[in-house]
C-alpha cells in the first residue's frame, strides 16, 4: 500500500477509489471545520487526509457520483432521501436508485444554505444537525442530517458548488453577451 497522506503522486490516483469518500470528508470537517466528531467510521475505511482543494473536488464526486444520506422533514415528520447534484441540479427522492420520484432545484437557484432548526422538525432531532437550502423563490429543503458532522461538511461543501455554479453561470452570460 502506497502512503498517500502528505503528497499526490501518480501511485495514488491508482488507489484513489480505495479510500471511503464519506469518511474522508467527514474527517476533514472535524479536523479543519470545527465539526464534533458524532459519527462512527468502520474498522475497515481506509480514510485520507484531505486538503481544503481536495475537499471540494472530493465533495463534487461524493455528491455527483454516490449521493449523500439524509433525511427530508417537516411536519414533525423524516423521511429518507439522497442528496444528489446532476446537471447543476441538486436532487433528492428516494434512495432507491430506480426511483422516479425525485425533485430538483438548479443550484444557482438557492440563495443560502443555513444550519438552522424549523419549528416543524421531528420531535428528539438535534437542532445542530438541520440544514435548509433557501431557494431564491421563498421556498427552502429542510435536511436532516445524520450526524452534526454531516451537518457542517454539507453546509460548507454546498455553499462552494453552489459558488462554483454561479461563476460558471455568470461566465456564459458574459460570453454570451
Amino acid at each position: 500500500m502506497f502512503d498517500c497522506a502528505p503528497v499526490s503522486c501518480d501511485a495514488c490516483a491508482l488507489i484513489a477509489e480505495d479510500f471511503d469518500t464519506h469518511d474522508s470528508l467527514r474527517q476533514y470537517a472535524v479536523r479543519h471545520l470545527g465539526a464534533e466528531n458524532d459519527y462512527v467510521v468502520s474498522e475497515s475505511s481506509l480514510i485520507r487526509d484531505l486538503s481544503s482543494n481536495e475537499f471540494e473536488e472530493w465533495f463534487a464526486r461524493a455528491v455527483t457520483r454516490q449521493g449523500w444520506p439524509v433525511y427530508k422533514y417537516g411536519r414533525g415528520k423524516r423521511v429518507a432521501r439522497c442528496l444528489k447534484v446532476e446537471d447543476n441540479e441538486l436532487s433528492w427522492g428516494s434512495k432507491k436508485t430506480s426511483a422516479t420520484t425525485r425533485s430538483t432545484i438548479p443550484l444557482v437557484d438557492i440563495d443560502e444554505v443555513v444550519r438552522e432548526p424549523a419549528p416543524d422538525a421531528p420531535e428528539g432531532t438535534n437542532p445542530d444537525a438541520l440544514i435548509c437550502f433557501i431557494v431564491n423563490d421563498g421556498t427552502g429543503l429542510k435536511v436532516l442530517c445524520t450526524s452534526v458532522t454531516d451537518a457542517v461538511l454539507l453546509t460548507h461543501g454546498f455553499k462552494a458548488l453552489i459558488t462554483k455554479s454561479r461563476a460558471i453561470s455568470s461566465h456564459k452570460l458574459d460570453v454570451a453577451q
